[in-house]
């Protein structure tokens, strides 16, 4: 059995569910129902996207860089 760093193994994890939450909010599916069932907030759609990633991503980041894993590197 493969020894994993709990770290690493948290990180792909993280990962993972940010790459698919931003997958989903990207997605024609999400922007039409935004479209339909909030409109007044559809024009602004596109910052809320860009501040959920952002959000998102500070805190894996951090984890990310605070790792001194040699795995990190890569």
């Amino acid at each position: 059995m493969v020894n994993i760093d709990p770290t690493i193994l948290q990180l792909i994890l993280l990962w993972c569910g940010y790459f698919m939450l931003h997958s989903l909010l990207a997605s024609q599916v999400v922007k039409i129902f935004v479209n339909r069932k909030l409109p007044a907030i559809y024009p602004s759609y596109r910052l809320f996207y860009n501040l959920i990633a952002l959000i998102t991503l500070a805190p894996i980041a951090i984890i990310h860089f605070q790792d001194d894993s040699s795995l990190m590197l890569i």
